[in-house]
């Protein structure tokens, strides 16, 4: 779904009229589906409208975890603001679900140095004591963008008061 990539809204739901099969893969190795390609493209109304028709929001998304990992992930212009509009959803994603390389939506946000996403999830009860992923646990990932982080201060204060 290449109009969801592009947060191109009106071919996507044209698209959708003539329904077109949201879950095709062109190459049948990929794990990712139309919610990663949705998000990835940080169009709120697609993202939105994936959600309420095709979707879970918990779905494990193979190599890219979760919708959440995936918007922590994405640029800096549109991460957070994904991050934050995906937890603000009535069916708010589980923000400690695992899988994907960075094993958490935390353990991404603090690799891509997303200071308001790391907030946000803190805030909504993620866990900074999960074991796994490519940096190992989320304090390595908070670490990895430097000493000075602003994330990785929210992750040792977070971890200090479990």
């Amino acid at each position: 779904m290449t109009a969801a990539a592009a947060g191109d809204l009106d071919t996507f739901e044209v698209l959708l009229e003539y329904k077109a099969d949201v879950h095709y893969r062109v190459d049948k190795e990929d794990t990712s589906n139309v919610l990663v390609t949705a998000v990835k493209g940080a169009n709120e109304d697609i993202v939105t409208i994936v959600l309420d028709n095709y979707v879970d929001i918990n779905a494990p998304l193979g190599k890219y975890g979760t919708a959440l990992q995936v918007a922590c992930l994405v640029t800096e212009d549109s991460g957070p603001e994904l991050v934050q509009f995906l937890l603000e959803r009535d069916s708010a994603p589980d923000v400690n679900m695992a899988g994907g390389k960075y094993l958490t939506a935390l353990q991404a946000a603090c690799y891509r140095g997303y200071e308001e996403a790391v907030e946000s999830l803190l805030v909504k009860g993620a866990d900074v004591s999960i074991q796994g992923g490519f940096y190992s646990n989320t304090l390595n990932a908070a670490a990895s963008q430097g000493p000075t982080s602003i994330s990785l201060r929210w992750c040792v204060r977070k971890w200090m008061t479990n």
